[in-house]
């Protein structure tokens, strides 16, 4: 979004125009007035003294002269005061900014690419950087850039940068350094002069955003200061989200891996039957247009699919009702945890079909989840082709002319054509065992 400036103007402004307003009815008017006056009542008083009418006008002069420097010092006043609210404005929009990209980032190096970029803005600085410390005695590392040419200018600033934010990590405060035109050393290696503020978590100083101006004569200030340290607090609650956000993932991650790996265990004739699913499913899920979210939900949903056989006893693997219980079985399982909630009624209703004969509940059409179709074709394509207990492998060729003879009976006629389709591309690559 392009940044809102207000012109300064003496006109322009609703501030100037009151000032102005206030000057003319406070001062202008009154010394018309009173020249009005002068010329009606008081010089033909005083024609007979030239000395007199000489005062009279040199002291409407003095009045007019100070009136018009009050307006002047008023108009410099408002114009500075403008400035001001320009630049707190332009932070405060920033801010407001950051805060929701910040909520949206979807990992800490996207999260701090946002940092580094929103510093650079709101202090129009030439670059910004997030250094991350890893520890106490290591140096510290650029975790994100911001600014035009930001990365190849931290090689050249790296010794007064990490310094910078060494600095202001062990006094747990802003630092800044600014440029002395009056002594040439004052800045380093081409820095002109820079700011930092520490970036915490919950408990530690973890690094530090730091930005620079490398031409002489630019500053900054302690309001801009005081924003980086707004940008750093908002910034390091985000952190610990994203962290938090991340554990989990590795959580669902890793258990989802646990029951996959016990679900081959127990279904070893089809093993690697979940995984196999869920690679075909994604690949048509992109395809189709679904977003990351989306295709992540796809993903665990098409590994997990099966995950209620594990509620059914080995001894009924080969009962048909008993295992059209699985879905059921399934979703009750998954729907109690938070973290799999939304994939339970994918797992649910991925055995329904297209002309409503399917199972558990006959769902038609459209009213099936798209991931649960999308599922549909993957899982009966790669069961028509795997070893089961209960039926042979069919050929390749065989399972690809089920697909399209089930087209818009038991699957999707759309999935099933972007399965076919995929195929034809060598997308999905087959191979069957001999």
């Amino acid at each position: 979004m392009a940044r809102k400036v207000h012109r300064l103007s003496i006109f322009s402004q609703t501030l100037d125009r009151v000032a102005f307003i206030a000057y003319f009815l406070g001062a202008v008017i009154p010394l018309a007035c009173l020249a009005l006056a002068a010329q009606q009542y008081v010089i033909p008083a005083m024609e007979a003294s030239a000395a007199g009418a000489k005062g009279l006008v040199t002291g409407l002069v003095g009045v007019a002269v100070l009136s018009l420097g009050s307006f002047l010092t008023l108009r410099r006043v408002t114009r500075q005061t403008l400035q001001r609210m320009n630049a707190d404005n332009h932070r405060l929009e920033t801010l407001l900014e950051v805060s929701g990209a910040l909520s949206e980032a979807p990992h800490t190096d996207a999260l701090l690419g946002v940092v580094a970029r929103c510093a650079q803005k709101l202090t129009e600085a030439h670059a910004a950087f997030v250094v991350r410390f890893k520890d106490a005695e290591s140096a510290p590392e650029l975790a994100a850039s911001g600014g035009a040419d930001a990365a190849t200018l931290y090689e050249t600033l790296r010794t007064p940068v990490d310094a910078l934010a060494k600095l202001c990590a062990s006094r747990g405060r802003p630092a800044l350094v600014n440029d002395d035109p009056d002594n040439p050393s004052s800045s380093h290696a081409g820095l002109a002069s820079a700011a930092a503020v520490p970036l915490r978590n919950e408990t530690d100083v973890i690094g530090a955003v730091v930005v620079v101006h490398i031409d002489r004569g630019r500053s900054f200030d302690t309001a801009e200061a005081g924003a980086l340290s707004t940008l750093a607090g908002l910034s390091s609650v985000a952190v610990h989200k994203v962290d938090l956000q991340e554990a989990q993932k590795n959580f669902f991650a890793h258990m989802t891996d646990i029951l996959v790996t016990a679900l081959d265990a127990q279904l070893d004739l089809q093993s690697g039957h979940s995984r196999r699913v869920a690679h075909f499913a994604t690949v048509m899920g992109r395809e189709m247009g679904l977003d990351e979210k989306g295709l992540e939900k796809l993903h665990f949903a098409a590994l997990l699919h099966d995950v209620g056989m594990l509620k059914i006893d080995s001894n009924l693997r080969e009962n048909k009702k008993a295992c059209q219980k699985h879905p059921q079985l399934g979703h009750r399982m998954l729907v109690r945890i938070r973290l799999w909630e939304e994939v339970a009624p994918i797992v649910l209703h991925h055995h329904e079909w297209w002309n409503g004969e399917g199972y558990p509940e006959g769902l038609t059409g459209e009213d099936i989840p798209l991931e649960s179709r999308i599922i549909g074709i993957a899982e009966a394509f790669d069961s028509m082709t795997s070893p089961s207990g209960y039926r042979m492998p069919v050929p390749i060729s065989e399972a690809l002319e089920e697909v399209r003879r089930c087209s818009g009976t038991q699957f999707d006629p759309d999935c099933a054509r972007v399965f076919l389709d995929l195929v034809d591309r060598d997308v999905i690559h087959l191979e069957q065992d001999s």
